[in-house]
């Protein structure tokens, strides 16, 4: 009536096969722990690795995961070590691509991180999916916002070949640029030799215009006398010295005196002035030796100045101009200096001599 009692199952092989699988396990856990050496990974690159085998690690551990407690709680784990991984990878930021190590280490944390997504969404698959986290692995490549290293190396060669380009417009700008320079100069050249020729044919003008006027006079049965303008002072805006009467009938470039150092300015026709001294009632101008001098009782073709301004800020650097001098063709007045001494003398005319001419201040004196 009894039957025989039921013999034990034999679960010996299922044991032996759990223990074989957690051996695995086991090992793939650690070879994914020492996968990077800590001495061979540059410092730049430590963080990376470190997540990346951490993510690597426990996705490996949710594969073999048993129990649906232990997958949730090992899924959640995963998943914030995706995010850490995806988040120390994004930090690398740029780096030199001639760098062949620094490239070598970015391909193989990047090849690592995705072959570990795909293993986290295989297991997560084969398991019927973790309660709410049926897409809990999305494709490493959009978080990471990276596209994969042979793009990255497309579009830095396109950055260098535009740079290159850019280069190139940029030599060829400099070029441009320089010989627009040379232009320029050229024609401040032009311009400065056509500004010459003004001055010369201005001073040319001004000696014919007083030769035209001296003849005017000439044949007049009357002449026209001078008229009395302004009294003035005379100073030399270098030495800041005053024209003054000396001994000798002289004149010499002195600290200012109260008669010596005051000149009456009578005009003639056109823009001809005199300088009578308040004190020796004498006119300056050209002796017979062709020095300048202060002895002449009479304004003559000899004691005959022109200046470039007629009034105001123009007469404060002004040169001048004894009319009488070379001929009639005039002679810019200037001061030569010897040593500790300044010496007035009456120079050439023309463009080229008003270049070292001495300027003064003609002020009213009140």
């Amino acid at each position: 009536r009894f039957s025989a009692a039921p013999k034990p199952l034999d679960r010996s092989g299922d044991r032996a096969e759990s223990k074989e699988s957690e051996a695995k396990t086991r090992a793939a856990v650690s070879a994914a722990a020492v996968r990077y050496d800590p001495a061979s990974v540059p410092s730049r690159f430590a963080k990376a690795a470190g997540a990346v085998r951490d993510y690597r690690c426990n996705a490996i551990l949710l594969s073999e995961c048993s129990t649906d407690e232990m997958r949730i709680a090992c899924s959640a784990a995963c998943d914030a070590l995706r995010d850490a991984a995806s988040g120390a990878l994004r930090d690398l930021g740029n780096f030199n691509m001639d760098d062949d190590d620094a490239v070598r280490w970015y391909d193989l944390l990047m090849q690592d991180f995705s072959d570990t997504a795909d293993l986290h969404k295989l297991a997560v698959a084969n398991r019927g999916g973790i309660a709410g986290n049926s897409d809990s692995a999305p494709d490493n490549r959009e978080r990471l916002g990276n596209a994969p290293l042979h793009v990255d190396s497309k579009k830095f060669s396109e950055q260098e070949e535009h740079l290159a380009a850019l280069s190139t417009d940029l030599s060829e700008l400099s070029q441009i640029g320089k010989s627009l320079s040379n232009q320029f100069n050229r024609h401040n050249e032009i311009l400065d030799s056509i500004g010459e020729k003004s001055d010369e044919l201005e001073d040319r003008t001004r000696a014919v215009q007083r030769k035209a006027n001296r003849m005017s006079e000439h044949v007049r049965w009357k002449k026209t006398p001078p008229l009395f303008e302004s009294l003035v002072t005379i100073r030399h805006n270098d030495s800041w010295l005053f024209l003054t009467y000396w001994e000798g009938n002289t004149v010499q470039l002195k600290p200012y005196h109260e008669d010596a150092s005051l000149w009456e300015v009578w005009r003639r026709q056109g823009d001809i002035v005199g300088f009578k001294n308040r004190l020796s009632q004498t006119w300056l101008g050209q002796n017979l030796m062709g020095n300048l001098a202060c002895s002449s009782s009479r304004f003559r073709r000899g004691e005959e100045w022109e200046m470039d301004g007629e009034d105001g800020k123009a007469r404060q650097s002004t040169r001048l101009l004894c009319a009488g001098a070379n001929w009639g063709s005039g002679g810019w007045l200037e001061v030569k200096r010897n040593g500790g001494e300044s010496k007035l003398v009456i120079g050439s005319w023309g463009a080229e001599a008003g270049k070292g001419a001495a300027l003064w201040s003609v002020s009213g004196y009140e």
